[in-house]
């Protein structure tokens, strides 16, 4: 499962030179999805489904692992920017 920062966070160079930066991390093992019928069978079924899949994984060696990416903007781009890059219902492009 991807992981995403919902928040606009403040990073700062070692210049001492600040921009706004959003954090991704995006799982390296691809992503799987269940049909809804085999979803809706497995949540009746095996609740933690997931979590078993999880554990056998990391039993086998299989261990999950994520990069991490960053979206950097400056202030200045921020100012320019077409809505408010700290608005939470937007995703910067």
């Amino acid at each position: 499962m991807n992981g995403y920062g919902s928040h606009t966070f403040r990073l700062v160079n070692a210049e001492g030179n600040p921009v706004y930066c959003k954090f991704h991390f995006k799982c390296d093992q691809g992503i799987k999805n269940l049909m809804a019928d085999e979803a809706g069978n497995l949540a009746g079924s095996s609740p933690d489904y997931a979590l078993k899949d999880l554990y056998n994984a990391i039993a086998e060696g299989n261990y999950p692992s994520w990069t991490l990416k960053i979206q950097i903007m400056t202030f200045e781009e921020a100012e320019k920017f077409r809505w408010n890059p700290f608005d939470l219902t937007k995703i910067w492009p």
